[in-house]
């Protein structure tokens, strides 16, 4: 059956209510949630935490949408509100010099392992700084937990405090009530709809059934840098051109695609396809770290990803299972 949203948001939205220090006196690394960000708007739009915690969100212009058939589609900050996917930018630091550097952190919700990520670099480094996607909408209402722990090559470890994600409902309209306080399919309730809502307050809104975002960064040469293709089932179906972010220091930018269908990793190819070395010395490739669809992630260093166009020095860029997050010539990565 369809369900009823109330706009703008598709669920109930979460707050951030209390700081997020970094613990003291711990020979581990510093682990930290520096931000919290709608997707798609940049980390530097956002008021960055601090000791004292978040004191308010800057929203741009163009994400404050306050009414909308079926609901806000993009993630939102408004008056400290997080609905939808929301951008955690995320860092963790060494502090003891005799170490090696950083060598994994975790996420954790309500106490519970949410996501673990190895630093995939060649040198372990002593600062990390990565962001992830987290999304709100799959959370019951109420009171949830947040915070990042971090280890270094000696196994040391330490986290930040626990911040609160509490339930804030707007008041400038009616919303959705529910009388579990819950709101995701495995949270049971009865839900009311005000008698008297404003105008095309609520409308029939069929969710979407995968989320994929890829986790890349390219390098250019004569000012341009890689083109990459999504394609499932060998269609494509988003392209992408001068992927970003920074290759050589292991900062993705975050690509994304919604499926109007039920997506399986194994469907899934990226492709790179406008490969070139400059006689001026710049040397175009395709990083791919990673990929996430709803929540799951699979790697491109994987033995069991297949790639064409990673080089290795036994077969050069022919296909293989090359364990490599690097597309060096015009290819692929099929999961």
């Amino acid at each position: 059956y369809p369900t009823i949203y109330a706009p703008p948001y598709t669920q109930p939205p979460l707050q951030i209510s209390t700081t997020n220090e970094t613990l003291s006196g711990s020979a581990g690394p510093v682990a930290s949630l520096e931000s919290v960000c709608p997707q798609n708007v940049p980390a530097n739009s956002c008021r960055q935490m601090s000791d004292t915690g978040i004191s308010s969100f800057k929203v741009p212009e163009n994400t404050e949408v306050k009414y909308s058939l079926g609901g806000d589609p993009t993630s939102m900050v408004y008056n400290n509100i997080l609905s939808g996917i929301v951008t955690l930018d995320l860092q963790a630091q060494e502090r003891n010099e005799l170490n090696k550097g950083i060598d994994r952190y975790e996420i954790f919700l309500d106490r519970q392992l949410l996501f673990t990520q190895p630093t995939h670099v060649e040198v372990n480094a002593p600062h990390v700084r990565d962001t992830y996607l987290l999304n709100t909408s799959t959370l019951c209402n109420g009171t949830h937990e947040l915070y990042i722990r971090a280890y270094d090559t000696q196994g040391l470890s330490s986290s930040g405090e626990y911040p609160s994600i509490a339930e804030k409902l707007p008041e400038y309209f009616p919303l959705l009530i529910n009388t579990s306080n819950k709101t995701a399919q495995r949270c049971a309730g009865t839900t009311h709809i005000p008698a008297n809502p404003p105008l095309f307050s609520h409308s029939i809104f069929q969710p979407t059934q995968s989320v994929i975002t890829i986790f890349a960064a390219g390098t250019p040469a004569d000012s341009v840098y890689p083109t990459m293709k999504l394609k499932i089932k060998n269609k494509t179906v988003k392209t992408w051109k001068n992927v970003k972010g920074d290759a050589l220091r292991s900062i993705f930018a975050q690509y994304q695609y919604e499926s109007p269908t039920k997506v399986s990793i194994n469907d899934v190819r990226i492709e790179y396809g406008n490969d070139k070395k400059s006689e001026l010395g710049g040397d175009r490739n395709l990083r791919v770290n990673k990929v996430d669809i709803d929540g799951a992630v699979y790697y491109t260093q994987s033995s069991s990803v297949l790639s064409s166009g990673s080089w290795s020095n036994e077969n050069g860029c022919e296909p293989g299972f090359k364990r490599s997050e690097w597309l060096n010539c015009n290819g692929y990565f099929q999961f």
